[in-house]
């Protein structure tokens, strides 16, 4: 890796991604043999990211957006299949 492409993503303590915010950079942390650094979620957990992926919009929190939305979906999703067996079940009443 030349030393242009070394320095191409660099971030400062306290930048923000997303949900996580930047809490150390060490030039000799790695992540799957890239330079990482430590971020904090906004819910409090912290976690180690690549650099590259930071930057690139591949990382925006730790996961637990990523529940978040998974939770209301599913939720959503519950509350259709109810009025759908409701209605099939007014449905067998009436005989049709």
């Amino acid at each position: 890796m030349s030393k242009t492409q070394a320095n191409k993503y660099t971030v400062k303590r306290g930048q923000q991604f997303g949900a996580l915010r930047v809490v150390k950079v060490d030039a000799s942390l790695r992540f799957y043999n890239e330079r990482a650094c430590w971020c904090q979620c906004v819910c409090g957990q912290e976690v180690k990211v690549s650099l590259r992926r930071l930057h690139l919009g591949q990382y925006r929190s730790c996961g637990c957006v990523r529940e978040q939305r998974r939770a209301r979906y599913t939720k959503r999703r519950r509350a259709n299949g109810r009025r759908a067996l409701m209605a099939l079940n007014m449905l067998k009443r009436l005989g049709l």
